[in-house]
């Protein structure tokens, strides 16, 4: 090898050597060679994340937890600070109507609110409706979650008697928690209906002879 071309690549490997080095210094101003090598760490801090990165959204609306909730607080914050949600409910035998109300700002997760609240009063309902000649028994529960946005399909259920899978409601909540940033109002429609059955015929008193 030509001692010329030897020592350009003597060179080039000390350059390349220097870059590598943690905080090495230039001392024969190479850094502002063009043909030295760029170290492996990246020169542009700001430069853009790798597309293949995903990037994590830290304030996406929730549901609340019992431990995090405050009876007296008012949720209805806008920009809102979590999922807020009406369910309007009815109770039907025989497949006629006989009840509805609506339950509006709730911000607990579908089954908390359930048993601390909806089904007591779902239970009381069921009880004033029963007497000693007429009983009623569980059919089965329907529901319809659904966002006011055209471009989203409400999401349809059926359950047996009283068994909602409340996850499955939770979870469409929460993918659709971002609408309420603009506006729109999230809504989970209940019908549980129930049927006749038999009552028990009351026992025959003693035969007067």
């Amino acid at each position: 090898m030509a001692d010329g071309a030897y020592s350009q690549e003597t060179a080039f490997l000390d350059n390349w050597f220097q870059w590598l080095s943690p905080g090495a210094e230039d001392s024969q101003g190479t850094a502002g060679d063009p043909g030295a090598p760029r170290p492996l760490s990246s020169p542009f801090p700001d430069s853009p994340a790798s597309p293949d990165v995903p990037l994590v959204k830290a304030d996406r609306l929730c549901l609340l937890q019992p431990d995090a909730w405050d009876q007296e607080k008012d949720y209805g914050a806008d920009p809102p600070t979590c999922i807020r949600y009406t369910i309007v409910w009815k109770v039907k035998v025989n497949n006629r109507m006989v009840a509805t109300d609506t339950e509006q700002d709730i911000v607990l997760a579908p089954a908390h609110y359930w048993s601390m609240s909806l089904k007591p009063k779902l239970d009381a309902l069921v009880s004033k409706k029963t007497t000693s000649r007429k009983r009623i028994s569980s059919d089965d529960t329907n529901l319809v979650v659904s966002v006011n946005e055209r471009t989203e399909r409400d999401l349809i259920r059926r359950f047996d008697e009283l068994k909602v899978d409340w996850s499955v409601v939770e979870k469409q909540l929460l993918n659709w928690g971002e609408f309420l940033r603009v506006g729109k109002r999230l809504r989970v429609d209940i019908s549980f209906n129930y049927v006749e059955t038999q009552a028990v015929p009351a026992a025959n008193g003693p035969r007067a002879d």
